[in-house]
């Protein structure tokens, strides 16, 4: 298991716990997404797709392909901004999430799971920090 910087578990925890009851979906379909999938950042979440963004901080995701996070402070926690994307009813276990991304110059960045898994209402998990355009995120049953 990754080892991340005392800032990181400082940042996760500032994202708001999601609440089972609003993101609870039943669907009719067996499947909802086939992987592998690539998707605008822009498209906001909406049931009959079964991805996109559910929710934001300090970001703008108002031009088609481009989503930045758009921090209003260059200290924590000011400077903490998020997207949080939604993808239902995949077709197989996910084993790994490739992520394109263009960091600003000398920026570093996290990505995190939300583990419904864990407790009674689930926790954000840390699975990158880095400056990486392309980081691969391990999320097989045992990740590195």
């Amino acid at each position: 298991m990754t080892e991340f910087p005392q800032h990181v578990w400082n940042a996760v925890k500032r994202i708001p716990p999601l609440n089972l009851d609003t993101v609870r979906f039943v669907s009719n379909k067996r499947v909802s997404v086939i992987l592998p999938i690539t998707f605008d950042a822009t498209v906001q979440y909406n049931p009959t797709q079964g991805y996109g963004w559910a929710s934001l901080e300090h970001a703008d995701v108002s031009v088609p392909g481009i989503a930045r996070v758009e921090p209003t402070a260059p200290t924590f926690p000011d400077d903490l901004g998020y997207i949080m994307y939604r993808v239902d009813d995949i077709t197989q276990e996910l084993d790994d999430m490739l992520c394109t991304l263009t960091p600003g110059l000398g920026s570093e960045y996290g990505i995190a799971i939300y583990n419904f898994g864990f407790g009674n209402s689930g926790i954000w998990e840390p699975m990158y920090w880095g400056g990486d355009p392309d980081p691969l995120i391990d999320l097989g049953p045992n990740p590195e």
